[in-house]
């Protein structure tokens, strides 16, 4: 979309804080899938780590709820309009840190297992 869409008689994309926007959201994407990978190498290996699980899916909500937020903006005004794919991602994201637990349930999670 940032590449194809124009303001100002250029592609979004030509703008820096769409890129910096862009480039924030890849960070947090490549963190969460490495958590999440290190998770199932471990969980492949027979390991059971109850608190990097709950580490990797509040990565992986918060993420997610970034990522969708990142990409509303991005889109601007059209980006609240239900034709568009991103407002459904974005309303979709708000559910993912819910199902499974809540982030406090995990943060319990991690606690009780770290020791602290």
């Amino acid at each position: 979309y940032a590449r194809e869409r124009e303001a100002f008689g250029k592609p979004i994309m030509g703008f820096q804080v769409v890129r910096h926007k862009l480039a924030d959201m890849s960070t947090q994407l490549a963190a969460a899938r490495a958590l999440t990978g290190e998770l199932a190498v471990r969980y492949a290996r027979g390991e059971k780590d109850p608190a990097l699980a709950a580490m990797a899916k509040n990565a992986a909500t918060d993420m997610c709820s970034f990522v969708c937020d990142q990409a509303v903006q991005i889109h601007g005004g059209m980006g609240y309009m239900r034709e568009v794919l991103v407002e459904r991602l974005y309303r979709d994201a708000r559910l993912y840190p819910i199902g499974g637990g809540t982030r406090e349930i995990m943060n319990e999670i991690i606690t009780k297992a770290r020791g602290f």
